[in-house]
């Protein structure tokens, strides 16, 4: 399995715990109509050949962690859309050599794409003027409950592993 696909899931407040032990081979993210709200920076930690990551029409995520990629150097695409992201941390895209598509459009600092490797250093002028945080000394660490919901899991052809809530 390559890639996971979360769809419709509007109970998931939390990128899931303990995926490398299932699928270590991940390379691509997708979640669409979640509500994740926290990112630590270390979820893609174990996931260091990933090149996809996509969070679209997620509600409650304010912020992205400047070392969200840190741990993927090989990231190619990436799209936070419709998110409402107040603030991406001023490093998101250090170190991030192979990027050829960045969509932010719809958030709340940013609503532009790049659809071309040419286009994204203007995204990134973009997003280090408009999103990044003024420092802050405050801190505030909520815990994020981890609860079980019934889902299934089907293998597409090898490669992407839906996930979606059953009612």
């Amino acid at each position: 399995v390559k890639g996971l696909y979360i769809n419709s899931n509007q109970n998931l407040t939390y990128f899931p715990k303990g995926l490398e032990k299932f699928f270590p081979n991940l390379e691509a993210f997708y979640f669409y109509n979640t509500k994740i709200t926290v990112l630590s920076g270390d979820e893609l930690k174990p996931f260091g050949n990933s090149v996809i990551f996509v969070l679209f029409n997620n509600i409650g995520l304010e912020k992205v962690p400047g070392n969200f990629f840190a741990y993927t150097p090989m990231m190619k695409h990436f799209a936070f859309y419709n998110t409402n992201v107040k603030y991406f941390g001023a490093d998101l895209v250090n170190g991030l050599e192979h990027l050829i598509y960045v969509d932010l459009r719809l958030n709340m600092c940013i609503n532009q794409e790049a659809r071309t490797s040419l286009q994204v250093p203007a995204l990134i002028e973009s997003l280090r003027r408009n999103c990044t945080e003024i420092e802050t000394t405050t801190t505030s660490t909520t815990p994020i409950p981890l609860t079980t919901r019934g889902y299934s899991c089907d293998d597409i052809n090898g490669v992407v592993c839906h996930i979606q809530e059953q009612n």
